[in-house]
């Protein structure tokens, strides 16, 4: 695999495992979804970002510019994995970052084109109670 391939994956990886930058990004994959701030999706997904750091720091960079790139991806794996230990507890509650400040402003704004994209939205607002009561109970 090359350096670009696992970047690739990675950040493809890791716009799957945050819904609403995706989403802030015009990436409606995942319209229908929100975060898993379930412990075990939690771990879950953490162990897949630590798992990319490992593959970043063991892949062979064969230029000067893969180097950067399998570094970059490797710290960036490593800090998302370390900051889901805290960052629904921490975030998510935070008047500048949390629930409140992207949710509100972000739900109406979503790149809606297709019809497929309506019926996704109208799944992922079905979700909303299911997933405030997730969250609740991670905090």
């Amino acid at each position: 695999m090359t350096a670009t391939d696992l970047a690739d994956e990675y950040w493809a990886f890791r716009l799957a495992s945050r819904h609403f930058v995706s989403l802030i990004m015009g990436d409606v994959s995942h319209l229908d979804q929100w975060n898993d701030f379930s412990e075990e999706g939690i771990a879950r997904t953490r162990q897949r970002f630590e798992e990319y750091a490992v593959r970043a720091a063991s892949t062979d960079a064969v230029s000067a510019v893969d180097q950067i790139l399998l570094d970059t991806v490797e710290a960036a794996a490593f800090m998302d994995a370390t900051t889901m230990v805290w960052a629904a507890e921490l975030e998510s509650t935070s008047r500048q970052v949390g629930l409140i400040s992207w949710l509100l402003p972000s739900l109406h704004r979503q790149p809606l084109v297709t019809a497929e994209h309506g019926d996704m939205y109208l799944d992922k607002l079905r979700g909303f109670s299911a997933f405030i009561h997730q969250l609740g109970e991670r905090l």
